[in-house]
């Protein structure tokens, strides 16, 4: 048995490729970057469902209503811009995400 199986995903994101997300405790408590005074993953309480159901908003990029998420049936994880109505490839993982912002590796 895989690690993943073992993992609790909520039954209203299984859709989603959230499972390293749901199995850290870190970032089911969420992420904030002090010196951007940002909460870049957001704790577990706080994640919603945008655009018609299709992405699981797990962040924020902090300007322009640009959140970070899980897009259904893609990988990784993607920056969405309502301004534009577009999205953004930004990391494969969370961690990747995480270390990637705070770096300034990751802009949007």
């Amino acid at each position: 048995m895989d690690i993943e199986s073992h993992i609790n995903v909520p039954q209203r994101f299984a859709q989603f490729g959230c499972s390293e997300y749901f199995g850290s405790p870190g970032f089911r408590s969420g992420v904030f970057i002090p010196a951007a005074q940002l909460q870049v993953v957001y704790p577990e309480s706080q994640l919603r469902l945008a655009c018609g159901n299709s992405f699981l908003v797990i962040g924020s990029a902090g300007a322009d209503g640009i959140e970070f998420g899980y897009r259904q049936e893609r990988e990784g994880l993607w920056a969405f811009h309502p301004s534009e109505s577009r999205f953004q490839f930004v990391a494969s993982s969370v961690q990747q995400l995480v270390v990637g912002y705070r770096s300034g590796a990751i802009t949007v």
